[in-house]
């Protein structure tokens, strides 16, 4: 026999069910990036990073990137970074948590090296290198554009790509997202955000960087990194000419014997057969004389030569 329930009871029993049913669909209607939206303008964000990681990713993955940003330029700082820590917890694809992330960055004034540490923390290491890659194609996209860039984005996205996964492939792979750079500005930034990373660098990551640039065949991307490094471009360092060698010593010949007036048999030539050397000292031999204007021998055999004035 059926139980008969008062009317009463038959009245709350409907109601439960209908607030069973609203409570429902608010769960649906919660699973919406407009809800999640209204949420963040009605300074409800933590009920935004509340959700469970998969439903995030879920709602994010379904959003458009005008959608996602309009609601990640509502949260605060702090929200951001549990809405980065729930999509990378939840199993979230690496474009996903790469295009957050670079959308996050401008928000906040230290955002990218906060949202980079954020990554570390909670992505297991066997997948930092598949974000570090959906991070540069996010550099290719910000660089595809045909006006400037900001220069302070493009450090931060290189910067946390490489610290993601600091291997020679990820600064090969910026190296050409730099070659294919239609940004007015684009080598040059990547240049400069390479130059910053190699200062404070590891040894062998700062050779790394430095060796793909050099071979990069870049002009820009170089020029723009020597100059941030600090140092001037290989084509530009001034080169020593040669020292040329030092000229032979020419050989000067022994003079002949008897002086630059000998003559062959030993005749002098102004006078004949005997050295014309004016005041030849000695103690013996003949000296010299001078008498009248002229100069006539002496057999005088004085100590010197004597002159005998006029």
């Amino acid at each position: 026999m059926a139980k008969r329930y008062s009317p009463a009871m038959q009245i709350l029993a409907l109601a439960g069910a209908v607030l069973l049913v609203d409570a429902g669909s608010r769960t649906a209607q919660a699973e919406t990036i407009e809800v999640l939206i209204e949420l963040a303008r009605n300074d409800a964000s933590q009920d935004v990073v509340a959700l469970s990681g998969s439903d995030l990713v879920a709602i994010l993955e379904a959003a458009t990137e005008a959608e996602r940003a309009e609601l990640l330029a509502l949260l605060p700082s702090g929200d951001l970074d549990a809405l980065v820590a729930a999509l990378v917890g939840g199993g979230a694809a690496p474009s996903l948590i790469a295009s957050v992330v670079v959308a996050s960055i401008p928000l906040d004034d230290a955002g990218g090296e906060r949202f980079c540490r954020v990554v570390e923390q909670n992505a297991p290491p066997v997948a930092l290198p598949a974000i570090s890659a959906a991070l540069v194609e996010e550099l290719g996209r910000v660089v595809s554009v045909s006006g400037d860039v900001n220069p302070a984005l493009i450090e931060e996205i290189t910067n946390c790509a490489i610290a993601l996964d600091p291997r020679p492939g990820t600064i090969d792979a910026i190296i050409a997202v730099a070659n294919a750079a239609t940004a007015t500005n684009g080598p040059e930034a990547i240049g400069r955000a390479l130059a910053l990373i190699a200062e404070t660098a590891a040894p062998e990551l700062a050779s790394a960087i430095e060796t793909a640039v050099a071979i990069s065949g870049n002009d820009r991307l170089a020029t723009a990194f020597s100059a941030a490094a600090g140092v001037p471009p290989v084509a530009d360092v001034p080169v020593q000419p040669p020292v040329p060698p030092a000229p032979p010593v020419p050989v000067i010949p022994a003079a002949a014997i008897g002086g630059g007036g000998a003559t062959g048999g030993g005749d002098d030539a102004s006078r004949t057969g005997e050295d014309f050397i004016p005041f030849a000292g000695g103690s013996g031999g003949d000296g010299l004389s001078g008498t009248g204007g002229g100069v006539t021998r002496s057999t005088d055999s004085g100590s010197g030569p004597v002159v005998s004035p006029q």
